[in-house]
């Protein structure tokens, strides 16, 4: 069994000098207890930190509606240098409020740079990441204030130059609330 503990915090600050800026920072620790690649392989062990940073511009297009751009730049400072890497991603949202809901719609296209040849397969890894996520949230669910509920889907591909490591990721989700 292989045991992978995260931890980690995020700052952000919104409506720069009153616009519809957005920044934000995060900062994790991952720590892999019993990584066996790791401890064959010492360039891919997968201990270390993830840092990531964010900017996102909400230009109104309508009533209710924003257009959001937005960069990500990202590295990870991981013991094995074979997967530290330093990643770029664009993205671009549609954000749609009203009274009762919220519709959130968001594309990127990513890049990620990884610093050392794998040892297992002889060449330093480069990623390109596709991904789709859309969330929609009613906020009086059947007619009642208090109740909310949020129907989330989710798609995302990774196209690496390892093809061993290429990933397709669904998710889904529905979840009820009630607010106090």
């Amino acid at each position: 069994d292989t045991d992978k503990t995260t931890y980690g915090a995020k700052l952000a600050y919104s409506d720069i000098l009153g616009t519809p800026a957005k920044v934000s920072y995060s900062l994790a620790n991952e720590d892999v207890d019993e990584d066996a690649i790791g401890e064959r392989f010492a360039t891919l062990e997968r201990d270390g930190w993830l840092h990531e940073a964010q900017v996102e511009y909400a230009v109104p297009a309508g009533r209710g509606v924003s257009i959001v751009p937005g960069f990500q730049f990202s590295f990870s400072d991981l013991v094995g240098d074979a997967n530290s890497y330093i990643g770029y991603e664009v993205k671009l949202g549609l954000r749609k409020f009203s009274s009762g809901y919220m519709f959130n719609l968001f594309a990127a296209i990513g890049l990620d740079d990884y610093d050392k040849t794998h040892p297992i397969f002889d060449k330093t890894r480069e990623d390109i990441s596709y991904s789709a996520f859309a969330v929609f949230t009613s906020s009086d669910l059947l007619g009642k204030k208090p109740l909310f509920s949020s129907l989330i889907a989710g798609y995302s591909h990774r196209d690496s130059n390892i093809g061993f490591l290429d990933a397709d990721t669904f998710l889904g989700g529905l979840t009820i609330g009630y607010k106090f």
